[in-house]
């Protein structure tokens, strides 16, 4: 059993007001997609979530291999506890589809990128896209 490093404690950052919060994500629609994609890999939570789901609804071609190293970042996180940002890249992947999205998600599942409970979200969208996963993986 691997033990879950980042589950437990440590100190709370300060939370962001309610002003914070609501500007950053409303102000997100009237972005351009160049400004979601540079944006994307510095936000901060929430202002991320919210970056990567808009980056699917648009279907930002450009954003996948950005969204597949942001599932990487997080690799190792999450054996009890879905991890929001890997849920939402896939789910924006999912979005975005084709080709090249469904290489990301292969490449995550093959590689165990992803794990716990965020690891349904990843089948899920690996069934949806008809990803071809290595006979391991599978």
């Amino acid at each position: 059993m691997q033990l879950d490093l980042f589950a437990a404690g440590g100190t709370a950052s300060a939370p962001l007001t309610q002003t914070e919060t609501t500007r950053s994500v409303t102000d997100i629609v009237t972005l351009s997609d160049a400004a979601i994609l540079a944006a994307i890999p510095d936000a901060g939570v929430p202002v991320v979530l919210s970056l990567m789901y808009e980056a699917g609804r648009r279907r930002l071609h450009e954003a996948i291999p950005i969204l597949g190293r942001l599932c990487r970042i997080f690799a190792g996180f999450g054996i009890e506890h879905e991890v929001p940002e890997q849920a939402v890249a896939l789910d924006a992947l999912a979005s975005i589809g084709g080709h090249d999205a469904r290489v990301v998600i292969s490449g995550l599942l093959d590689d165990r990128v992803v794990q716990g409970p965020t690891l349904k979200v990843a089948v899920r969208v690996a069934a949806a896209l008809r990803c071809r996963l290595s006979a391991v993986t599978v």
